[in-house]
């Protein structure tokens, strides 16, 4: 199971995707070793310690269906070992249903963007996940 994403343009912009540097040609397109490995992931995600310890909660729920999995152990082995934030975070143990909301990223180019979050979970295939992430109006969200 990997947590994969494509690109998609920046609301106001013609040329940027959102994930600068996750989504470009011939780079890890796993969300879990973009947020840990990556060190632009913590820029562009202001309250990195709380969505990454978040996502991986999430991922902890959907790693319970797949406990024995060689290529998804091998994922949580990898990030344990490479990253120290990651390997603090799994020995807590949180699970968390995935849920929408507000998700703010400070892009390099254009700035603080902010989006409403929606997760789509097909009821046949529990395994797949379609989040979209639709422009907010920072003003009206309070």
């Amino acid at each position: 199971m990997g947590l994969v994403a494509s690109g998609m343009p920046v609301a106001g912009t013609r040329r940027h995707s959102l994930f600068v540097g996750w989504l470009a040609e011939g780079q890890q397109k796993n969300l879990l070793r973009s947020i840990f490995l990556e060190p632009s992931a913590r820029k562009l995600v202001p309250d990195w310690d709380d969505r990454s310890k978040r996502l991986l909660a999430e991922f902890r729920a959907d790693y319970s269906r797949r406990l024995h999995d060689p290529h998804t152990n091998a994922v949580v082995d990898h990030l344990r070992t490479e990253s120290d934030a990651h390997a603090l975070a799994w020995e807590v143990q949180e699970v968390a249903c995935r849920e929408g909301g507000i998700r703010v990223f400070d892009h390099p180019e254009d700035g603080r963007l902010t989006f409403g979050q929606v997760t789509f979970i097909p009821t046949d295939r529990l395994d797949y996940k379609f989040v979209a992430l639709e422009p907010v109006d920072r003003t009206a969200v309070g």
